[in-house]
């Protein structure tokens, strides 16, 4: 098996589509889920179906949980395969501000969008001598908004944690990130809300999934780039 990649939060939304379009170029997966068994499940039956030439394995996992890196690691070991591509994109997007953040915001946050991603890493870079790893951050990192405290500030801190890592990884292993905008509507918003705030940015328009899937591509065929960040938020980052 040449090319295998492991996508954390695979079984939906942005994951879902990372998954369809890394077996479209090639790559077998590791699809990481939390609870939606049944979506990773239609997902698994839809690659299959569509690549019998590739191999796909769903795994159950909770990032939060302190063992899950362990967890991982005997999965891999028990299916015999190296993990070559890692994309960082679980996430979890919750409210809270500095009038009720708590420490288990701040836990539930950092554990997905930081200290999990941090010892996958470790984990990754020591299974292979080379290999690549993008993490999905935010365009949010930019402002200093304080409406999403928890999930910002985790945000940042795996935007500085891809450049620490692509120098400490290198030469072996690339690291860059991918920063959407307003790909698709949140749970904590609605359509009309979600144009409205298009409208806000400087292109007037929602980038799309495709936007993600066109920027990943790109740093995976270009063995120059680490290090780099690819905004797909039609500008939004400026305003």
């Amino acid at each position: 098996m040449h090319k295998l990649a492991l996508v954390t939060g695979s079984s939906r939304r942005i994951g879902r589509e990372i998954s369809l379009k890394l077996a479209s170029i090639g790559y077998s997966l590791i699809l990481h889920y939390s609870n939606d068994y049944n979506g990773v499940e239609s997902l698994k039956k839809e690659l299959e179906e569509s690549y019998s030439n590739l191999q796909f394995f769903s795994f159950q996992g909770d990032l939060r949980c302190p063992t899950f890196v362990d967890e991982l690691s005997q999965f891999c070991d028990s299916k015999c395969v190296i993990v070559n591509l890692l994309i960082h994109n679980a996430s979890i997007f919750e409210p809270d501000d500095l009038t009720n953040v708590s420490f288990n915001s701040l836990q539930d946050h950092f554990s997905i969008h930081l200290f999990q991603p941090l010892l996958i890493t470790k984990w990754f870079s020591k299974q292979a001598v080379k290999g690549q790893v993008v993490t999905i951050v935010d365009q949010a990192v930019t402002n200093k908004q304080s409406a999403y405290l928890s999930y910002i500030l985790s945000k940042k801190s795996l935007l500085e944690a891809t450049y620490m890592l692509s120098l400490a990884m290198a030469p072996g292993f690339r690291v860059n990130a991918i920063l959407p905008g307003m790909i698709l509507p949140s749970k904590h918003g609605n359509a009309e809300k979600f144009h409205k705030e298009v409208l806000e940015t400087p292109l007037k328009i929602a980038p799309g999934v495709q936007s993600i899937l066109s920027a990943l591509v790109f740093l995976i065929d270009n063995e120059w780039a680490t290090g780099q960040t690819i905004y797909c938020d039609g500008g939004e980052h400026l305003v």
